[in-house]
């Protein structure tokens, strides 16, 4: 109920912010179901779901990173031409890729599989080119068709002197 409502009121205020958020859900919704899908389907006990907690973690924090090192001009993809949403996209996947296998070279992990980093870092990359390109477009109509809608329909009056 919380979610539902914080989306709606992104939704009404502040596009960026819901495109930003259905970015991070949409990452960590496909981050655990590639866990538990391989987990079950492919191998079993090989690949134990808690081994990947942590990881999971850096996913927003990448981020977010991301989204506070970008120029401010940037932080909104409307206005921007498809080259330059491209660039913005290339950027995020960039920094994830760097945050997770940096982490997981530094930390000189063995118990995660680097074959399900490579294919979910390539499934992710879809979903953020998709988000990018295609889903804050959808946003950005809707989010406008709303605000005129509102102010259409808002009440009015007026006053002034009879002559």
């Amino acid at each position: 109920m919380v979610i539902l409502t914080l989306m709606i009121t992104l939704t009404r205020y502040n596009p960026t912010r819901l495109h930003f958020l259905l970015k991070l859900l949409g990452g960590m919704l496909l981050y655990w179901a590639f866990v538990w899908g391989l987990h079950f389907l492919v191998y079993g006990d090989n690949l134990l779901p808690a081994n990947y907690v942590w990881l999971s973690v850096l996913l927003p924090a990448a981020a977010a990173l991301e989204l506070a090192a970008r120029d401010k001009s940037r932080r909104s993809l409307a206005g921007l031409s498809r080259s330059q949403i491209w660039s913005v996209s290339q950027r995020e996947i960039l920094f994830v890729i760097v945050t997770l296998l940096g982490v997981l070279v530094m930390s000189k992990e063995d118990r995660l599989s680097r074959a399900f980093l490579g294919m979910f870092l390539c499934l992710y990359s879809v979903w953020i080119m998709w988000m990018n390109q295609v889903a804050h477009r959808i946003l950005q109509r809707r989010s406008s068709r709303q605000t005129r809608r509102r102010n259409l329909a808002a009440p009015a009056l007026v006053a002034g002197e009879d002559n």
